[in-house]
């Protein structure tokens, strides 16, 4: 009702069972949540959506779905999913379609110069199903959030985040971003994420354009600061196609780099510490040699031609089973089972 809470507190006092009733879904891009919530360790279970919420504008038809459909500069801490079932058909058409279990699509913009926080802690989602089907839409779906944008002076917390999911993308033609956690990550300033256990099987249509998957579908940067830590994740791309598919263990990456003769160059520093993860392959009939990579833990694009500057990556391996020095804290994680770690 436009009501955005925006610097007020709300929390969850105990378990909610939605019982799959069709979920009115809170944010709109006109009244996007800005509040914090706080599921306080209880478990929203039993979410249902078959219908996006629509934004229409010059510059396109936009689409979201979630528990939160849109959000800015918004903190959620705390917090259990359990049985997600989004299914978004294709009656209607959109030009970009948002969908994610917990968010839609958030959006970070600082106010008055004040620097914009978003933040997403201690949040665990299972038995996530996500369909969506929209034959022209560009489609960035996610286990956990389907895009997050991070603009200048705002920043982009995670931590303690992980997901099962299942997610089908049906009828598309488009260039899709699909991820076990996120689906695309937008940034031009600081990102932090640790962390972060996913599993994932993710499928797409066939002659599909150029899509992107990985626990976090996609990571556009540009003059970015961006902390990836402490990750395991399993990725089964269930429907192998060719066409412009791309998987990976962790991240799909295109990192900007402005031209060397740009004055105003700043390429950012990205580090990469403690990323393990597989992605299970197939190999069907009719896929073409060389369109798909399943031997990526990360894979990242530079344009211009020019070597990465200020990338250090440390003690990352695509792997099963998450190896003896690991660096993961045991007080975070149970890992009990090499195979499956999870956050305790």
């Amino acid at each position: 009702a436009g009501a955005s809470f925006e610097g007020q507190y709300l929390c969850l006092e105990s378990d909610l069972d939605l019982n799959a009733k069709e979920w009115i879904q809170i944010g709109t891009n006109k009244f996007p949540f800005k509040g914090t919530f706080d599921g306080k360790g209880h478990t929203i279970s039993n979410l249902k959506i078959t219908s996006a919420v629509e934004h229409f504008s010059s510059g396109g038809d936009f689409a979201y779905a979630g528990l939160f459909a849109f959000c800015r500069n918004v903190s959620i801490h705390n917090l259990n999913l359990s049985g997600v079932t989004i299914n978004i058909s294709s009656s209607n058409r959109y030009d970009f379609l948002y969908v994610g279990g917990l968010v839609g699509y958030i959006g970070n913009l600082s106010n008055d110069g004040m620097p914009a926080i978003t933040s997403i802690e201690n949040v665990k989602l299972s038995d996530v199903k996500i369909t969506v089907a929209q034959k022209y839409a560009t489609i960035h779906a996610g286990g956990c959030v389907g895009f997050v944008k991070v603009t200048q002076n705002s920043f982009l917390e995670v931590d303690r985040l992980q997901s099962y999911t299942e997610l089908t993308c049906n009828e598309n033609d488009g260039q899709n971003s699909l991820g076990g956690l996120i689906g695309k990550l937008q940034c031009v300033n600081v990102v932090e994420m640790s962390n972060l256990a996913s599993y994932a099987s993710i499928s797409w249509p066939y002659h599909a354009g150029n899509n992107r998957i990985a626990a976090i579908g996609q990571i556009v940067a540009n003059r970015s600061n961006i902390e990836i830590s402490n990750v395991f994740s399993w990725v089964d791309p269930v429907r192998d196609r060719y066409s412009g598919c791309y998987a990976a263990a962790v991240v799909e990456s295109y990192f900007y780099l402005r031209s060397p003769d740009d004055p105003d160059a700043h390429h950012g520093t990205y580090r990469f510490r403690n990323l393990f993860g597989t992605v299970v392959k197939h190999v069907p009939p009719d896929i073409l040699p060389g369109s798909f990579d399943y031997e990526a833990l990360y894979d990242w694009v530079w344009p211009f031609g020019i070597d990465a500057q200020n990338a250090q990556v440390i003690n990352c391996k695509m792997c099963e089973v998450l190896p003896p020095n690991h660096g993961f804290s045991e007080e975070i994680w149970d890992l009990s089972s090499l195979a499956e770690p999870t956050l305790k």
